[in-house]
């Protein structure tokens, strides 16, 4: 058995590169191994491959274990580089009750039952009037008023509210919500109510970021708009661009206890249909060199635009950055081999979020994918249907199966 996998490092290089990188990641979250402790680890490596470049003992042996311990330190780096308490600006040194706060909302406002809820970037305002943007993020619930407070991404609020630390429930074997907030860079909250702040006249805003929430808020209302009933226009505001807020809890319930209520999430399959998509339409353009490499262009933006207009969740992302790479391959008339593509795109989103690795989206994303290149040809082999609509039905149910036998092991856990 393993020497039928051992062809796949030799296609896929980017491969050998994972297993060191995730190790690195979780040695750095559990042992909180130091900034200098790290320098001096990666000094050390890159010296020992520099040796094994130049020595007379540069064994292919020698070489590949020291590269393995010098992405691994690397990947224990960046856990440390993105831990906000490891930096001089982390709001938990600075912070005290009573401080003045300038928070800055980086999304727009999503209605709760009964506040408006949005995360925000802080900062304090010195004894000199100046403001020290500090790293961490807190959650901002404002509590509803008879008018909805006119705020939005960008918006600017002053206050001197307490902030509350986020912590977990306390009961033995619940959701660790305390390490989740933290893995999306989020450290307190506060109820704010009419009186306790004020809003500035300055925003601050990225373009980008703003273009992307507009197109979002555009196509939210016209669903609200063109599909008639409230929990109808939620779901499908759901299924098509990710938006949850609206969702019916009961409905959200329903599917939770069936054991479905994964087909409300983005996907890559919403990915999957949209490059279908445009691959048929820019079909007649692959005839010239010119035509392939517009097309090419225009479906990876259309695939990335979607995939941030949605939130860019792990699962979503790691789909897209396949999709550029089969697109960027298939440009240079080259097959793309699917370890590789999945290797890469892991790697890509581990080196920009390490934090990713506990994402449970992140998780069972890759291992459905994984599962279905490695088990989906023999479990379709099991059974050789005579007639076309039986061996389409069994093709599906090959793959369904086949996406089990990796994510099964982590839903149980």
């Amino acid at each position: 058995m393993l020497i039928r996998f051992i062809p796949i490092w030799k296609t896929a290089p980017a491969l050998r590169l994972l297993p060191p990188l995730v190790a690195g990641i979780l040695a750095q979250w559990y042992l909180q191994l130091s900034g200098w402790a790290l320098v001096a680890m990666i000094a050390t490596t890159v010296m020992l491959v520099v040796a094994c470049s130049f020595a007379k003992w540069n064994h292919r042996g020698h070489f590949g274990a020291v590269l393995f311990l010098l992405v691994a330190v690397l990947g224990a780096a960046l856990v440390w580089l993105r831990t906000p308490q490891n930096g001089p600006a982390f709001i938990g040194k600075h912070y005290l009750p009573g401080a003045t706060l300038v928070a800055t909302l980086q999304e727009p406002l999503s209605t709760k039952a009964k506040t408006y809820k949005a995360e925000a970037s802080i900062g304090i305002v010195n004894a000199d009037g100046t403001v020290t943007a500090l790293d961490g993020n807190i959650i901002i619930y404002f509590k509803k008023d008879s008018m909805p407070p006119a705020l939005g991404y960008g918006s600017r609020v002053v206050f001197s509210t307490a902030l509350q630390p986020l912590r977990n429930t306390g009961n033995p074997g619940a959701f660790n919500y305390e390490r989740y907030a933290q893995f999306h860079q989020l450290f307190y909250q506060v109820y704010l109510t009419p009186g306790s702040y004020v809003v500035e006249g300055t925003m601050v805003v990225n373009r980008f970021q703003q273009m992307l929430y507009r197109t979002r808020g555009f196509v939210l209302e016209a669903f609200k708009t063109h599909i008639p009933g409230k929990a109808e226009a939620g779901l499908a505001e759901a299924l098509l661009v990710g938006y949850r807020d609206d969702l019916d809890k009961t409905l959200v319930e329903q599917y939770a206890n069936t054991g479905v209520v994964h087909i409300i999430a983005i996907s890559g399959m919403h990915l999957g249909l949209i490059y279908g998509l445009l691959l048929l339409l820019f079909k007649p353009m692959a005839k010239k060199r010119a035509g392939v490499v517009l097309s090419a262009l225009v479906i990876v933006a259309a695939l990335w635009f979607f995939s941030l207009l949605t939130g860019a969740a792990p699962s979503i992302t790691r789909s897209a950055l396949m999709f550029t790479c089969i697109v960027a391959g298939s440009g240079f008339g080259r097959k793309t081999s699917i370890y590789n593509a999945l290797a890469v795109s892991a790697l890509m989103l581990l080196v920009v979020n390490p934090f990713n690795l506990w994402d449970v989206g992140f998780q069972l994303s890759y291992a459905a994918v994984l599962s279905i290149a490695i088990f989906g040809k023999p479990v379709e082999n099991l059974l050789a249907p005579r007639y076309k609509p039986m061996a389409w039905l069994w093709q599906l149910i090959a793959v369904s199966t086949a996406a089990q036998l990796l994510t099964l092991p982590l839903v149980l856990f």
